[in-house]
């Protein structure tokens, strides 16, 4: 139990603690979750500065400005999530709140 819960302490938005008491589809969400933030990040980016800069006028995307707080609000629901993931793992382990047989 303390191993799956130090693991949820540092490192639960990897999926860690969950690997570790062999739950890989809760610990394969949280890895795919922190996986997808970055491809966000950076196709709202690229979106942003081809619109931005009309780069990508004989793709025929609209000239207006991409509304660049639809990425803020987007990356913003991606780290809430994330965060009260890792807050109910860290109490899951803290309290034991685990199932025997869930790998502990």
């Amino acid at each position: 139990q303390r191993t799956a819960f130090l693991l949820s302490l540092f490192l639960s938005f990897t999926g860690a603690a969950n690997f570790y008491i062999e739950q890989y589809t809760m610990g394969g969400l949280q890895l795919a979750l922190v996986a997808v933030m970055p491809v966000v990040v950076v196709a709202g980016w690229c979106l942003f500065s081809a619109v931005y800069y009309n780069t990508m006028e004989r793709c025929h995307i609209y000239n207006d400005v991409f509304p660049i707080w639809l990425l803020f609000v987007s990356v913003a629901v991606l780290i809430l999530i994330i965060l009260m993931w890792w807050v109910a793992d860290i109490v899951t382990f803290a309290e034991d709140l685990r199932m025997s047989g869930d790998g502990c």
